[in-house]
């Protein structure tokens, strides 16, 4: 079971419809057209679905099942149902780092070497890696990381030596016997789930937290504190409290194969994996950071005259996979038999003066078997509304 904190539920949001049903007057004009985009498109393409646009009101909806009655079901899907997000966990490490590089005074170029416990030997090119490399994917290692990131698989990587001689090039995936996967010299983007993994080992130390000396109850330690901060410095600030690296009861969505009547496949603890892929959330719990984050309201990161947070992220993509002109998204995948579930987290227009914070899950593979990313369906969407609205 998650860590939980006690944390006051922010109230007054506005609510649009969790199905097809009427959109209320006070729903602005592209959220109204996204709305019924989405369902449009959602409704007869995925088993379940829940969404959650804008910022200083939330209009939020869904559709389908968050469990089939092969699981126990029906449970319908909602915008407070709670859902493995995948690699937009990264977003959420992303956000927890910058808070607790604030609160120490440092800047997001600090050297990640002081923060490894003490008995690690890390070789000294990966102890010189910046904190800024890690949540902006620049930090010279090459090999993806596919799967949960334990304790000593980190400690393990971590410890390998490097060589100036690596030309290891971004790949996936590599060979993890290959005994060098980091390349100095090249330190142009390359995706990686160890960037982030080892989050949940440097961010406990960047707080202050004692290390654990017993190194085998150090794990779970890491892991609970890992977790504690996060939902410290980032959630609670905005009154969520249903985050956390594992599910609470049986509420939470499962991932489907879309048109097969079989059970899904519950994801269950992710505490190997938090950092870097195993956030549980809700749509409208994840836009409520974001919202922040647009707002500026420093409930959770500084913004000033001559400093801005969220213009830190934006321009160096932290946390993020796209960075582009016309949105910011970090998205996530997570899948095998017996089912696949996807999420977004994307902020349309980031340099105007009206940047329109979106999240979106899907909890299954599409009609046509293919991954049904939220990218795709939020994009369309936005791009209705404008049609619309032209």
């Amino acid at each position: 079971m998650g860590l939980k904190l006690i944390a006051v539920l922010v109230s007054g949001l506005a609510l649009a419809s969790c199905a097809n049903g009427p959109r209320t007057a006070e729903i602005p004009p592209v959220q109204s057209e996204m709305i019924e985009s989405l369902h449009a498109q959602l409704k007869d393409d995925v088993v379940g679905y829940a969404f959650a646009l804008g910022t200083d009101a939330q209009f939020v909806g869904a559709g389908g099942l968050a469990r089939s009655a092969a699981d126990g079901g029906p449970l319908p899907f909602s915008a407070d149902t709670p859902m493995v997000i995948a690699s937009a966990s990264k977003l959420i490490s992303a956000i927890a780092t910058m808070k607790l590089l604030q609160d120490q005074g440092l800047k997001i170029e600090e050297p990640i070497g002081p923060y490894f416990p003490s008995d690690w030997r890390v070789d000294p090119y990966l102890q010189s890696i910046t904190f800024k490399q890690l949540l902006n994917q620049t930090s010279g290692i090459k090999d993806f990381g596919n799967g949960p990131m334990p304790y000593d698989r980190l400690k393990a990587f971590f410890e390998q030596s490097t060589s100036p001689q690596s030309n290891i090039a971004c790949k996936d995936p590599i060979d993890e016997t290959q005994p060098v996967r980091v390349t100095p010299s090249d330190l142009g983007f390359c995706y990686s789930n160890f960037n982030a993994g080892i989050l949940v080992v440097l961010l406990p130390k960047l707080a202050g937290f004692e290390g654990e000396a017993n190194t085998a109850a150090r794990p779970k330690v890491l892991a609970a504190q890992y977790e504690l901060l996060v939902q410290t410095k980032v959630f609670a600030p905005v009154g969520v409290s249903d985050a956390a690296c594992a599910p609470d009861g049986d509420d939470h969505a499962l991932s489907y194969i879309y048109g097969v009547d079989a059970p899904g496949k519950d994801w269950g603890e992710q505490y190997d994996r938090c950092a870097e892929g195993g956030w549980y959330v809700s749509v409208r719990s994840l836009a409520k950071v974001l919202a922040s984050i647009v707002n500026k309201d420093e409930r959770i990161l500084i913004e000033t005259r001559a400093y801005s947070s969220f213009g830190e992220m934006r321009e160096f993509g932290l946390g993020l996979d796209r960075n582009w002109p016309d949105l910011m998204e970090k998205g996530g995948v997570l899948g095998d038999e017996p089912g696949v579930l996807a999420t977004s987290a994307m902020i349309f227009a980031p340099d105007s003066d009206n940047p329109l914070p979106a999240v979106l899950f899907t909890n299954s593979t599409n009609a046509a078997g293919r991954i049904a990313h939220p990218r795709h369906y939020l994009q369309k969407a936005y791009e209705d509304a404008q049609v619309v609205r032209d």
